[in-house]
């Protein structure tokens, strides 16, 4: 008995394997193809985006940080500034599910371009990653877990080989791309939004949408994410990196200014006090090691009428708050900074 189950998982084991390298060579075939080298991804998607800001005579301001920042509209900054006197160049250099660990990786090379600012927008998903629901509702089970196996494999594979896995950060937004490049279906960029200084994350028309109190409350009903616990400072990668960040940034003479991202009230009440407790007691602590100015704006507009979706501002002008409030912030730096 004993014997046929361990066959049993062996054989289970080995189908994962398989499978994965499977998936892997697919993935990494594709993404190859479509995307480029996803380590050279940032300095090989838009040379001439490089080229403008190394060109660039004006003064320049960097934001950085995930898609809750790159919804931040850096032309309504730059149009604030330049209409108070202060010619600068605004750019948001967002990226999509952004954490300090991916970031620390290419944070050298937007230092080369030499900001005089660079706001860093930070929040509750920088320090924890999102878990299924259903992965922390599933029982416990005897048979080896998928995702360790799978965690175990890429890891291994990236320390010994040149391979990347970063594009299977994502496996539904992959397969929804492989199946329609499989049936000669291009996706339909009528509605993008064109944003010459914001080249890394994208938005459309539907970004610009507000939802009504119903959508917001039942967006946040479907969610299948929740977060996971936010380990203490000492012992959280994601501090560890974001400290490597910060440092980096000081070592350069570059005024840095921590923004924590806006959230819906709904979003803030599925946070865990636990969870709370020690995102607090990073910003805390980061500001006194390094004396930071840090604008706690996650909990400032829980009852503006904001929200695209419960953790995103819509995309907009001075009809959305938290745009005039980080334009007024970086004015009064500016002028700080003058003195």
């Amino acid at each position: 008995m004993c014997l046929n189950i361990k066959n049993t998982i062996l054989s289970i084991f080995l189908a994962l394997v398989i499978s994965f390298l499977f998936l892997i060579f697919i993935t990494e075939s594709y993404s190859q193809a479509q995307f480029g080298d996803e380590k050279n991804n940032i300095s090989n998607q838009d040379l001439d985006f490089y080229s403008k800001i190394v060109e660039e005579k004006k003064e320049k301001i960097f934001l950085i940080g995930s898609s809750q920042i790159g919804r931040f509209n850096e032309t309504h900054i730059q149009d604030f500034l330049r209409n108070r006197g202060e010619d600068y160049e605004v750019y948001n250099l967002a990226f999509s599910a952004d954490t300090p660990k991916s970031r620390l990786d290419i944070i050298d090379e937007f230092l080369e371009l030499k900001p005089s600012i660079i706001i860093y927008g930070i929040g509750y998903r920088d320090f924890a990653d999102l878990k299924l629901l259903s992965e922390l509702e599933k029982p416990d089970n005897i048979l080896p877990n998928p995702e360790r196996i799978s965690t175990i494999i890429f890891t291994s594979i990236e320390n010994n080989t040149k391979l990347d896995f970063k594009s299977l950060k994502s496996p539904k937004s992959i397969t929804v791309k492989l199946l329609k490049n499989l049936i000669g279906q291009e996706e339909n960029n009528a509605s993008i939004i064109i944003r010459p200084n914001a080249p890394f994350y994208h938005i459309d028309e539907s970004n610009q949408l507000i939802l009504n109190d119903y959508e917001l409350k039942r967006s946040m009903a479907v969610f299948p994410y929740k977060l996971d616990s936010i380990e203490p400072i000492g012992t959280n990668d994601y501090v560890k990196s974001l400290k490597e960040i910060i440092n980096k940034i000081q070592s350069k003479g570059i005024t840095l200014i921590i923004v924590t991202t806006p959230y819906s009230q709904y979003y803030l009440d599925e946070i865990s006090e636990k969870n709370k407790i020690q995102f607090d007691l990073i910003i805390n602590s980061l500001s006194n090691e390094y004396k930071i100015s840090i604008y706690k704006f996650h909990n400032k507009f829980v009852n503006e009428n904001i929200w695209n979706t419960n953790d995103h501002i819509a995309f907009g002008g001075s009809n959305i708050l938290p745009n005039v409030e980080l334009a007024k912030i970086i004015s009064i730096q500016l002028m700080s900074n003058a003195i």
